[in-house]
């Protein structure tokens, strides 16, 4: 190989590691399940006594800041994938941490947590 040439790793799956698609794939759905959190929180404060307001908009506000963060990784993890110059191990970051955020979303807005890690 010359000297100047580019030298770009390859994208290889790790054995027992998901595929990239599959780790956009979960991102996404982490992301989905983490503004439906966000917008349930919305909604529950909206329809809120003002006794409960104060923490209802605490939540709701935790709730979309944690779905914010699970869209930007989903959006991160497509990115990724796409770059050849990236680690193959980027997707599988970016859906572990859309599925953190989605968590912590869903624990905030007191919803069911369907997302696991």
């Amino acid at each position: 190989m010359p000297e100047n040439a580019p030298v770009t790793p390859h994208q290889v799956a790790h054995p027992g590691n998901p595929s990239p698609q599959t780790c956009i794939q979960v991102a996404r759905q982490a992301a989905i399940r983490a503004v439906t959190a966000a917008d349930d929180a919305m909604t529950a404060m909206c329809r809120s006594r003002s006794g409960a307001a104060v923490r209802l908009e605490a939540a709701m506000y935790a709730a979309h800041k944690e779905a914010v963060g699970a869209e930007g990784h989903a959006d991160r993890a497509k990115r990724y994938a796409d770059d050849p110059t990236m680690p193959s191990s980027a997707p599988l970051y970016c859906a572990r941490a859309a599925v953190g955020h989605a968590v912590r979303a869903q624990l905030a807005a007191g919803a069911e947590t369907t997302a696991v890690l």
